[in-house]
């Protein structure tokens, strides 16, 4: 599915990661940096460092319920939710944790063997009022219109940080994080995010894109065929930290931090998959589309698309295939998915596997691929 990636700034699309994914994180951009080294590119900065630029229109708050996931994508993206996903990740018996003086509360919790996202309320413990942020130095309404209407509801303008929002309502300042504790050596890349309530407290979001363990019988459309079993428990623990931060320096002055807590959560592993065979030889740039791979989970639909490049090209060119448009039968473009990202996989050069996740409730009977005039139908 083709992205407009035109005008980006990425300097503040992501928060400093947490120690516990810092060695997987800073391996992730050694990567990038060795290009040559580099066997799967990915488009995940530039689809989150959007987010911030869409979230400036965003509306505040959802009315008098918690925000979460759902939210998070009807307010900064275009990504459909399915259903499924959406009675998946509710966590049916809420579990709460006193960290310090607040207290953590899983709402939200998914694993589809891709991706592992939650949705963690914090609030004081008591009830007081108190000013939350992650992170201090920020302004109050850095994160678009639903932090705006956080700052609103203190009363200061949005553009004021968050250390002297504090000093003039003379509130105390908690810097807070709360995620699931990932094993970094399972770890790809990491996405952190934060909503306000309409009760002033904060949704912490994470979603953690997980790497794929090609499995020993892999065949050549599906390289990361190793997708835990339907059902299949996933156990990883939560990272709980507060700080409270005085004001007039900016220090943190106290801390808490909670490991000890896990989330047990049932993989949404594969419900349906279909493979598309073309019906026609057709190249895109100096790429011969080979055939499609869909397996369909409670998240969506993840696609495979499986190309064999041209001699006269590098990996480099292949980039080009995320020009392509990706539609249903009827010419429809399948709607975006909830993990925003599409990626490149040039392990096997001269193949190509183009990876992308779709919001979809089933899967289609045919796929339109088009670029630039030239269109092809698998089926």
């Amino acid at each position: 599915m083709k992205r407009d990636m035109e005008q980006l700034n990425l300097r503040d699309a992501f928060k400093q990661e947490p120690d516990f994914c810092h060695a997987a994180l800073m391996q992730a951009a050694y990567s990038v940096k060795e290009e040559k080294e580099v066997k799967r590119a990915s488009f995940r900065t530039l689809i989150v460092a959007a987010i911030i630029i869409i979230s400036m229109t965003a509306a505040a708050f959802a009315a008098g319920q918690l925000m979460g996931w759902t939210d998070f994508h009807s307010l900064f993206s275009n990504a459909d939710v399915p259903q499924a996903a959406k009675e998946e990740m509710q966590v049916a018996n809420s579990v709460s944790w006193e960290v310090g003086p607040m207290t953590f509360t899983a709402t939200e919790l998914l694993n589809d063997g891709h991706i592992a996202l939650s949705s963690i309320r914090l609030a004081t413990t008591d009830g007081s009022k108190a000013l939350i942020t992650s992170d201090p130095w920020d302004s109050v309404g850095m994160y678009g219109e639903n932090a705006k209407g956080y700052a609103a509801q203190l009363g200061v303008e949005p553009e004021t940080s968050c250390i002297e929002a504090a000093k003039q309502l003379n509130l105390p300042l908690y810097n807070v994080r709360g995620l699931l504790d990932v094993d970094p050596e399972t770890v790809d890349s990491l996405m952190e995010y934060p909503l306000w309530n309409e009760d002033g407290s904060m949704t912490y979001l994470s979603m953690t894109f997980l790497k794929q363990i090609p499995a020993k019988d892999a065949i050549d459309h599906l390289p990361y065929r190793h997708i835990p079993a339907n059902g299949e428990k996933y156990v990883s623990p939560f990272f709980l930290r507060v700080a409270k931060v005085d004001p007039a320096t900016g220090e943190e002055t106290e801390s808490w931090v909670n490991r000890t807590q896990n989330a047990t959560i049932a993989i949404s592993g594969v419900v349906e998959e279909k493979t598309y065979q073309p019906e026609d030889k057709i190249s895109f740039e100096g790429f011969e589309f080979q055939h499609a791979h869909m397996q369909r989970h409670a998240t969506g639909a993840y696609t495979y698309l499986v190309f064999n490049a041209d001699q006269s090209l590098t990996e480099e060119d292949a980039y080009n295939l995320h020009n392509l448009f990706v539609e249903d039968a009827q010419g429809n473009l399948l709607p975006e998915g909830m993990d925003m990202s599409a990626s490149l996989d040039t392990t096997a050069w001269p193949q190509v596997i183009l990876i992308d996740l779709y919001g979809l409730e089933t899967l289609p009977e045919s796929l339109i691929l088009e670029s630039n005039g030239i269109t092809v139908t698998a089926r």
